[in-house]
Parts: C-alpha cells; structure tokens; sequence
C-alpha cells in the first residue's frame, strides 16, 4: 500500500534564504555595474596647458631651490647668516644680458682681461652673477672681515672698542693713504674707521695685531669661504659670489649684533673713495661700499663692492676686474654701475607709474 508523500507547502524565493557567500559575491559585482556606469559618464580629465604646468610649482619644488647657512656653536639655536637661490631670476635676464655684452665689449677692446659681477635685489630672492667663479685677489676687501672679527669680540667684551693704542708704523710700512697722527692714541673704533673708510693701511696693521684670529678663522667658515692661512704667501683670492657673503650678513644682521651690523655699515658708507661704483651716481642716497686694488706683476686688479640703498628698493653690487692698465679698470666699474643703476631707476619709474595708474 503506497503512503501518500506529503509535500512541502511552496516557499516563495524572496523568503528563502541565501547563503552569505553568495550575497558577497552579488555585492561586489553590484559595487563594479555602479563603477562603471558612473566613470562612463564622467568628464575626461582636462589636459593642462603648457603655461598651467609652467605656473603650477609645487612647495617642494620651490623650497628644493634654497639653501640656508646657519651659524654652529649654539645647544639648540640656528642662527640664519642669508639664504641661497640657486636659479637666478630669469625676470633680470635682460640686464645681465646687457652687463655681459659690455664686458665682452671691453674685453675686445683690450680694457680688461677679465671682469666678474655679482648682482643681489637685497629685499627679495633676485640676483644673478657673471663670470661667478672667477678668482681675484682681495687686496682692501680684506679689511671688511677684519672689521667683522673686530665686531665680534666688541660683541663680546663691553668696551673693546674704546680701548686706545699707539697708531704707529713699522720701519720702512708703506703709507697708502695721509696716515693720521703719528705716536698719537686712537680708540679700536677710530682704527677701524681709519681702516675702512680710508683704507688706512696702518691702521689695518694695527687692527689685525689687536684681532683675535680665533674670531677670523670661525667667521670664514661660518660664511663657508676658504680659509686664510697666514703662512701662504700667495695672495688671499676670492670670487664675486664668496665676497658678497661679507656684505649680506651685515646687511641682515644676524652674525653681529644690531648695534654692530648698523656700526660696521655706516663705516662702509663714509668711504671716501668715489672713483669706482660711485662715481657717474649723481642721486643722494647712502652707499655702503668697499673698493680694493693690487698691482701684481704686468696686471693690475681693481674690485668693488657695495650695498645701494636707493629708495625703498637696496641692491648689492659687486664688480671685480684685471687688466694689463689700471687706468682703463675705473672706467669698467663707472660703466657698470652706472648700467645697474638706470636699471633699478626704470623699474622704480614703472613700478610708480603703474600704481598711479591702477
């Protein structure tokens, strides 16, 4: 006798239920439908421009392009002496142009053998420099880092400055400049006015006997320039780049105090000699400027330096030559300074125009 099967009652298919792994595995392909549906239907990415890319830097890519140099000898400070662009500014392209036509001219001419310029917007990364690893010799610049190396122990000993020594001169000194008063007692601080702003030989003997070599061996290294070996009797050369370190951590006065920044660079600007930089500048503003000149052999040398502070714009320029005639090295350091200058005055005049304007 057959048993009659009873049959389960139909369940519909929304009530059953579905192993989890198959819900995964709609899942995915549902998330994959949706990815797809919607990346069909998006934009194409724009394709930037060639002047987008140009404009578009990234920070790092800025900040990859500068070099700080820092002060040493401190537990936790870092003290910043100036910062280091290593692209030149392409927006002063134009003048270098022009400053490097001359140079070349003058070279054809039979003016100079060599000449090398360092040009600095102080207030701003912009600089540019020609013939930058030319070597020359310091001749009278060297008694700016001797002022400095004076002005660090004054940092450091109140009252250095006022002390007074016997300005005097070895037997036979060559005199370069009307020396002050024989056998007379000056203070540190008149000697080192009489050094620079005069380029008073005996008075820089004086200061290089009462300096502490200590602090001139540290401020060549802390500026990251080669070192002076007393010994050498070469001459102490240097470049227009390497020499301009001097005048830029005066200008920003982080390795003097303040007091002996601003002292060092009011001396510099009572300089008295006007036959370089200064000479075709007929506008009234300070320049603080330091010149030197060697004749070595056949050749003579003839450098200059100088911090412009024209208007609310200072500039830094230094220009170093060599030639077989001394005479026809002025005229170079007139004619390029005088180029930079009307540079900086059209700028200036652009600059005034273009804000009245706007």
């Amino acid at each position: 006798m057959k048993k009659n099967r009873v049959k389960s009652p139909t369940v519909p298919f929304w009530k059953k239920k579905i192993p989890a792994y198959w819900l995964m595995i709609i899942s995915l392909i549902a998330t994959g439908i949706t990815y797809l549906a919607l990346e069909a239907h998006s934009p194409a990415p724009a394709t930037p421009s060639a002047s987008a890319e140009k404009d578009s830097v990234s920070p790092e890519s800025c900040l990859s392009g500068v070099k700080y140099v820092r002060m040493s000898g401190y537990s936790f400070a870092r003290p910043l002496l100036f910062s280091n662009v290593e692209e030149e500014d392409q927006s002063l392209a134009g003048l270098k142009s022009v400053v490097s036509n001359y140079i070349d001219t003058a070279k054809k001419g039979g003016r100079i053998q060599s000449a090398s310029v360092y040009f600095k917007k102080l207030d701003s990364p912009s600089w540019f420099a020609v013939n930058a690893n030319e070597q020359y010799i310091t001749a009278s610049l060297f008694k700016v880092p001797v002022m400095i190396a004076m002005l660090m122990q004054a940092d450091k000993q109140p009252g250095y400055l006022d002390r007074k020594v016997l300005y005097d001169a070895p037997q036979g000194f060559s005199e370069n400049v009307q020396p002050l008063t024989i056998g007379k007692y000056y203070t540190l601080r008149e000697m080192i006015k009489s050094m620079v702003a005069r380029s008073d030989n005996i008075a820089y003997n004086i200061c290089w006997n009462y300096m502490d070599t200590a602090n001139f061996t540290k401020l060549l290294k802390d500026v990251q320039v080669k070192p002076f070996d007393i010994h050498d009797t070469n001459e102490y050369t240097t470049s227009v780049t390497d020499y301009s370190k001097f005048f830029r951590i005066l200008y920003n006065a982080g390795y003097l105090s303040k007091e002996m920044s601003d002292f060092a660079l009011k001396t510099l600007a009572a300089s008295d000699f006007d036959g370089g930089l200064t000479k075709n500048i007929k506008d009234a503003f300070p320049i603080a400027r330091k010149f030197g000149f060697r004749v070595a052999g056949n050749d003579a040398q003839l450098s200059e330096f100088g911090i412009f502070y024209y208007n609310h714009d200072p500039y830094m320029l230094g220009v170093m030559t060599e030639g077989s005639n001394g005479a026809y090295l002025y005229p170079v350091l007139n004619d390029i300074s005088l180029i930079v200058y009307n540079q900086m005055k059209t700028e200036q005049k652009s600059s005034v125009a273009f804000s009245s304007a706007k």
